[in-house]
This record gives structure tokens, sequence and C-alpha cells, in this order.
């Protein structure tokens, strides 16, 4: 859509997983293709029945399931009524609303904006899918509060951020200050909450035990790890670390785990040039083989084709799209000015 506006100038506000800089050269725009190509309205090839893919994750998982087609049902990550980001996959969330929350609890909920009462109300809990796909990203990356009163425990942010700390609180109103973010709110988080750190592998463990004896019985459910490449991005020392540490885990947990499988990102991330902004965003040949990979463990889905065999002629039409909305462009600015 960027090219086809003639590529305008963008002030880009904040962190963002892409640029706008690369050409789209995968993407053709043509009239006379056949939308359906074969699929029932559940998105089952060929008109059969399929299983129900339940996909919980965020940003690594959504451009991959944009790959992939088959029945899936996406959950992924969104913003509030305010525009913050809301990361509710974390697998403390999804535990804790498998008890149910107190409306002293919800009420907590309601006063900070990075999390709702739909954060614990996750599709996890619904019968009825078949195999689910889990990004375990959040657990690597976030830090976790505690409420004093009530005893909530709420993921948020970055694991190397403390927002109970005012030494903090000017590099998280930078970042959400234009969603309301500010020291009087953090002030007042400071006040309630208190900071427990990041899920320990024992823990992340015992989550994953739970989910795979949650879902629905004779449910499948594949868990995308994380890249171990010693990328350094500003205010995320060492991440790769960290990451080890959770995939270790899960590695280990999975192997006594009949109904888990674990799909491996490690093999296609391991140089700088696999990666788009830090160590969790990747560039799009690394989503085309996670959703390869997806497919291969999950063979009710189908995956699209990656734009390597058929370049040179996409590249061309392309072109000669990019002519065309120039030419269609350049009338336009003609007549205005007649």
């Amino acid at each position: 859509m960027y090219d086809q506006l003639g590529r305008p100038d963008i002030a880009v506000v904040g962190e963002v997983a892409g640029t706008l800089d690369e050409t789209v050269d995968w993407i053709t725009r043509d009239d006379d293709v056949e939308l359906v190509r074969g699929a029932d309205p559940d998105g089952a090839p060929g008109g059969a029945t399929a299983e129900r893919v339940l996909m919980l994750g965020g940003c690594d998982l959504q451009p991959v399931a944009q790959l992939l087609r088959g029945r899936i049902d996406p959950h992924f990550h969104r913003v509030s009524d305010t525009g913050a980001p809301i990361h509710d996959e974390h697998s403390d969330i999804l535990r804790q609303a498998a008890r149910g929350l107190t409306e002293e609890e919800y009420s907590v909920v309601d006063r900070f904006g990075f999390l709702d009462r739909t954060s614990f109300q996750p599709a996890l809990l619904e019968a009825g899918f078949d195999v689910l796909v889990y990004s375990a990203l959040m657990d690597m990356t976030q830090d976790r509060y505690r409420h004093r009163a009530t005893g909530l425990v709420v993921p948020w942010n970055q694991l190397d951020v403390d927002a109970t700390d005012p030494a903090d609180w000017d590099v998280i109103c930078d970042k959400f200050g234009h969603v309301g973010m500010t020291e009087d709110v953090l002030r007042g988080f400071a006040q309630e909450f208190e900071r427990i750190g990041a899920i320990t592998p024992a823990q992340f463990q015992e989550n994953i035990t739970w989910m795979a004896t949650t879902i629905p019985e004779g449910a499948r459910m594949i868990v995308i790890n994380g890249s171990e490449f010693p990328l350094e991005y500003p205010g995320e020392p060492r991440r790769h670390v960290r990451h080890r540490e959770i995939n270790r885990a899960l590695d280990e947990v999975a192997s006594t785990l009949p109904n888990v499988e674990v799909c491996d990102v490690r093999p296609f991330t391991g140089s700088a040039g696999d990666f788009r902004l830090d160590i969790r965003h990747y560039r799009r040949h690394v989503y085309v083989r996670t959703a390869e990979e997806i497919q291969k463990l999950c063979p009710v889905l189908e995956a699209e084709p990656g734009p390597e065999p058929r370049r040179g002629l996409r590249s061309l039409r392309y072109a000669l799209g990019r002519r065309r909305t120039r030419r269609l462009r350049s009338r336009a600015e003609a007549a205005r000015r007649h």
C-alpha cells in the first residue's frame, strides 16, 4: 500500500518492527487472480474439514500466520483503548486467567493501561481447538510485578527496566508517555506493586506443563522458541543469554510432554542480517522459514511459497505496476493543474 501511495515521507515515532526502506517484491497486484483458490470459508484446502489451529503470540507469530493457510484462529498482541500495546500471551497471564480473577483484581487491571479485562479471558481456555501454536517470547522478555494487596502478578515491558524504580521512569515515559504512562501513573504503580523479576526457567517449565495438560484432550501444542544470536540492542543487554536459558528449559520440558513439540528458530537466525531491530524482530525470510517449520509440525496447514521461486516474474510485475502508478499519478496532476 505504501508503494501504491507513492512512498510519501512519513515521520516514524517510537520503536517499530520494520522499516519502509525495502522494496516489496513478493506481492503482486492482479485484478484477475482468483481469490478463493480452492479453499472453503474456514480456510480448509480443497473444501475439506480442517483442524482448528489456535495461534497465540506476538510480533513473531503474526507475520507467520499471514504465510499459512488453514482454519487459523489468531490471537496476537493488540492495543488498549488508550493506544497502549497489550501483550497478554505471557504464560503467567494464562494461568491466572484459568483460576479466575476476583472483582478486586479486575479493578487493579482497570487502573493500568497495559492490560485489560479481556487479557484474562484468553482463547486458550475455550474448547474446540485441535492445535495450539504458542510463542514463548514474552516469557523471555517481560518483567513481572506482584500486587501487594491481592497477589495478582502482571508481566509488563522489559526485564531490564524496573517500573517501580524512579531511576527508570524517564525511559518508560519516553516510550509510553504518549499513551498516558506518566510519572504520576508510575508512582501509583510503584505504591501498589512490587517487582518480582522475570519468570524463572523452573516456573516457565511448570507453566508449559500446565498448558499442555489444560488444552483440550487430544490437542497438540507447538511452542516457538527464541533466537540465541548475540545481537546487542540498546536497553536489552545480553538478551540472547536469557533466550538460551529459557530455550534450554523448553527443550527439557517438551521432551517429557507427548503432546508438545518445539518450532526451533535457531537454525535460521544465525546472523545479524536475519534481524530487523532487536532479537525478537526478524526479516521476512525468517518468518517464511518459521511458517514452513510449523507446517511440517502441523500438516493440516499450508505454507504460502516464499518470494524466491518467482522473484524475477514478481519483480517484473512490481516494476510494471510502479510504472503504471506513476503514469496515473501524472495524469491526475495534469488534470488538477488544468
